[in-house]
C-alpha cells in the first residue's frame, strides 16, 4: 500500500511538471478573430494557434466550436 501511494505521488508530480513545461512553452499572444465569419478560416486559425503555441484564440461566437465543419477541419492531422 505504501508503494502504491509513492507511485501515485510520483505520477502526480511528474504530471504537474509536464503541465508546467507545456504552459511555459506557450507564446505570449492571443489571436483575435472577430472579423472572420467563415468556419473553415476560423478552424484554420485555430490550428495555426495550436502549432505556434499561442496562449489563446478569441472568436466572436462560441457556438462555432460545436459546429461539425469546424470540428472536422480543426482536428484533422
Amino acid at each position: 500500500m505504501e508503494n502504491e501511494d509513492e507511485l501515485l505521488d510520483q505520477s502526480f508530480q511528474s504530471r504537474s511538471l509536464t503541465m508546467e513545461k507545456i504552459r511555459a512553452s506557450r507564446q505570449q499572444f492571443i489571436l483575435v478573430a472577430s472579423m472572420l465569419d467563415r468556419i473553415p478560416n476560423i478552424a484554420g486559425l485555430a490550428r495555426t494557434c495550436e502549432v505556434s503555441k499561442a496562449s489563446g484564440l478569441a472568436i466572436a461566437d462560441a457556438s462555432i466550436l460545436r459546429d461539425k465543419q469546424f470540428q472536422l477541419i480543426r482536428f484533422e492531422l
